[in-house]
């Protein structure tokens, strides 16, 4: 432990300087890499109304668009580690590709057909392939309990 404390009590003021600079320079590059990433929000509408869509809103919460090539809703009582239930929205057999801007709504409106009820513990999921990105983003659209369950 001397041998630690003798070691930086050998260091000069320029030396201490450099080791500041660097570790502010690496927290602050990946607080920029943090705030850069791709940041959705989600809100529904559901509605037991004959005539009326049932209504999924993606929210851009990102600073830049985001590309959507694909993306599929299922439910499961966990995000991970769980069966999953996955729901027929009926434009699955449509190539879906769209853009949301910064800071900018998509609603996926769910025709009277598809209309789909959850079962009362499970959690209504959103999983979308965002282009240039390796892996999926998953969110929680729906919670019953969402106070207690791991999303």
């Amino acid at each position: 432990m001397e041998i630690i404390f003798s070691f930086f009590k050998s260091l000069n003021h320029e030396t201490w300087i450099a080791v500041y600079a660097a570790i502010l320079s690496t927290a602050l590059t990946l607080r920029e890499i943090y705030l850069k990433r791709a940041r959705i929000d989600t809100s529904y509408f559901f509605t037991a109304e004959y005539g009326t869509h049932d209504v999924i809103t993606i929210y851009n919460m990102s600073e830049k668009s985001i590309a959507i090539s694909n993306f599929e809703f299922f439910y499961s009582k966990y995000k991970i580690l769980s069966s999953r239930k996955y729901l027929s929205t009926g434009r699955e057999q449509d190539h879906i590709n769209f853009s949301i801007g910064s800071h900018s709504t998509f609603d996926w409106e769910i025709d009277e057909q598809y209309k789909f009820k959850l079962p009362s513990n499970k959690n209504l999921y959103l999983r979308m392939k965002v282009m240039g990105k390796r892996c999926y983003l998953v969110k929680c659209v729906y919670a019953p309990s969402r106070w207690w369950s791991l999303h």
